[in-house]
């Protein structure tokens, strides 16, 4: 058996077979059924439509209540079998025959089988171009029945990112009865997961009860889930959400603000549960209009007015890192080998004039823990610089909607790392299909390097083309990179089972409340 680490390994090339029998979590001790978990977040999912979220990596912490994949990626970034029982490779690396799991049927009845896995790779294909998710997927070509529990999927070119990706949010499986209407599937989930969807109040909170069809079980032979329902509920203020764990109002507070650790560790019936990932703050810039798509000397102006280290000494205390990009230091295409700028106000002042702006800039920001905070931080900086800069707090449909219309100067994101496969932020950050190339980039020399990147399969190489493409992005100021702060959620003590995939995203299948 060949156990491969997508956070390490790349597949694909050469000769190569995968057939893992099934697996999971090892069987919980005298494990609790029933119990009704609430759980907050800081972001509200924006579709139930695995293909139309906005959120990547993020959104399936609530996708895996009513999707599955062929496999999943486990914590350890092991491929570990959900829908396949196993998988083969094609001698040349052009397509992945999949053994199917029998006796599985989608929420609304329709059985899973290899007609419904080919119409979902279908459905991917289609829709390149118009979904991120989607667009991810880019090498797949199409995909055949081979018999009804066998289903091979083809790519028109051999790719390094392509079992990782079928891991992600692009190949979670949809019934093909519902996938249809993509208004109706972005509020009524047709999966094979354990939670059905009973409520979803915009805005406050979305709620999923057990799907007593679910086909999975656990070592003991027990039906999963445990749990009788799951509330997500969507508070922005950190604070707020640790007040509602504290209080036992909640089970689960997301993304907890690095400031927060010490008093959360010193609270009783809670417990830090800190994550491998890191979250990066970083500033795009709209390089494909005013003020700044022909005018480098601003970018560069911005950059060099912005101390990096003294803004994650204000918001996470030391707890954070400066790193040369938006990758952190947890993921493997990160590098320190890079030329960086430095901090240099008086330069930012002599760029500036040199730049021929004048007026005031404008930084569109998400309302949310810890923008605000780090919007004044920026704000204060640039000043120092004679750079005058406003910040505009949206809501986060407002923002989407504003920065994916090309109509902000500046904004401001944050990404999750590691995710399953780097490309799925490379490519889903610069190329310009993408919906979230929020920078809008228009650089073919980047935008070849980062299909390049994805298409190489030998890993050493591929790491250098990503060093490569870092470059080029600190070369051409296109964005300003701030920090990467710890991630972690709050647990109550009561709460038995937590697992999450590589990419941090909650698995609730098997997780009880202890009496």
């Amino acid at each position: 058996m060949v156990v491969l680490k997508a956070s390490r390994r790349l597949v694909i090339g050469g000769c190569a077979a995968l057939a893992i029998l099934a697996g999971g979590v090892p069987a919980l001790a005298a494990p609790v059924q029933g119990g009704d978990l609430v759980a907050t977040q800081d972001i509200e999912i924006a579709s139930l439509d695995p293909l139309f979220g906005s959120a990547v990596g993020y959104d399936r912490s609530a996708l895996n209540l009513f999707y599955e994949n062929l496999y999943i990626l486990d914590a350890e970034g092991e491929f570990v079998p959900r829908l396949a029982t196993g998988w083969q490779i094609a001698e040349d690396g052009l397509s992945i025959t999949f053994n199917l799991r029998e006796g599985v049927t989608f929420s609304d009845g329709t059985p899973f089988d290899a007609a419904a896995v080919k119409a979902n790779i279908d459905r991917v294909v289609a829709l390149q171009g118009e979904s991120r998710a989607a667009t991810q997927a880019s090498a797949i070509s199409g995909a055949e029945v081979v018999d009804d529990m066998t289903v091979k999927i083809n790519l028109a070119r051999q790719s390094g990112s392509i079992l990782s990706i079928l891991a992600s949010e692009s190949a979670m499986m949809v019934s093909p009865a519902a996938m249809d209407d993509r208004e109706a599937l972005r509020r009524n989930p047709a999966g094979t997961g354990p939670f059905l969807l009973e409520d979803w109040q915009g805005g406050f909170q979305l709620k999923a009860v057990k799907n007593p069809d679910y086909w999975r079980k656990d070592d003991a032979g027990n039906a999963l889930p445990y749990l009788d329902s799951v509330t997500l509920r969507f508070i922005a203020d950190t604070s707020v959400a640790i007040v509602e764990a504290q209080s036992g109002a909640a089970h689960i507070a997301d993304r907890i603000q690095s400031r927060d650790f010490d008093r959360v560790e010193a609270m009783e019936g809670l417990t830090l549960n800190p994550r491998p990932s890191q979250i990066t703050q970083f500033l795009v810039f709209n390089n494909s209009g005013e003020p700044f798509a022909e005018n480098e000397k601003l970018r560069k102006a911005v950059r060099a007015a912005i101390d990096p280290a003294r803004v994650e000494s204000v918001v996470s205390r030391g707890r954070g890192r400066v790193n040369p990009t938006w990758v952190p230091h947890t993921s493997w295409e990160y590098t320190e080998d890079l030329d960086t700028p430095s901090y240099d106000p008086e330069l930012a002042k002599r760029l500036y004039a040199e730049s021929g702006h004048e007026g005031p800039l404008t930084m569109s920001i998400i309302q949310r823990d810890p923008d605000t905070q780090i919007a004044q931080i920026v704000q204060a900086l640039l000043a120092q610089a004679d750079i005058p800069m406003e910040i505009e707090v949206l809501e986060r449909e407002a923002w989407l909607d504003k920065t994916r219309g090309r109509r902000h100067e500046i904004a401001m994101l944050r990404s999750t790392a590691p995710l399953a496969d780097p490309d799925i932020r490379f490519s889903g950050y610069y190329l310009p299909e993408s919906g979230g190339n929020y920078s809008a980039i228009q650089d073919d020399a980047l935008i070849g390097m980062v299909k390049a990147a994805e298409a190489e399969t030998d890993f050493d190489a591929r790491k250098a083309q990503y060093k490569d493409i870092q470059q080029r992005l600190l070369d051409k100021a296109y964005e300003v990179y701030l920090f990467a702060r710890p991630a972690a959620e709050v647990l109550r003590e009561e709460v038995k089972g937590f697992d999450t995939e590589l990419v941090n995203s909650w698995r609730l299948e098997e997780v009880y409340l202890e009496q």
